[in-house]
């Protein structure tokens, strides 16, 4: 079913986006407003059960609150660890990227 496939996925995104968020602080009010735009959408949805809409709502306004508190968000969603992978920069690329793909989204709603 594409609405529980959906939200399924939504849950698996805003949740990659609040870590990464926690890595690049200067991305964090951006995923605050995405977060919150997900919270508004979802709670409105028809097109998902009503099991489906509170775990998204759920999450995302977990996340969201977390996120109010960078360095509590950090050790929840990275353990307190930066990622070896992305460098010592961060991953200024990904970060580009990413930050490209929220202000497009951010300024779609």
């Amino acid at each position: 079913e594409y609405g529980s496939d959906m939200a399924r996925l939504t849950v698996v995104l805003v949740a990659a986006l609040a870590k990464f968020a926690t890595r690049k602080a200067d991305l964090t009010p951006r995923v605050v407003l995405l977060l919150a735009k997900v919270i508004k959408v979802y709670r409105r949805s028809s097109t998902v059960s009503a099991d489906l809409r509170d775990l998204v709502v759920d999450r995302a306004s977990e996340l969201l609150n977390t996120l109010e508190y960078p360095s509590i968000a950090a050790a929840v969603l990275n353990g307190g660890r930066r990622d070896a992978r992305l460098g010592e920069d961060g991953g200024d690329l990904s970060a580009l990227m990413l930050s490209s793909l929220l202000f497009r989204v951010a300024a779609t709603h």
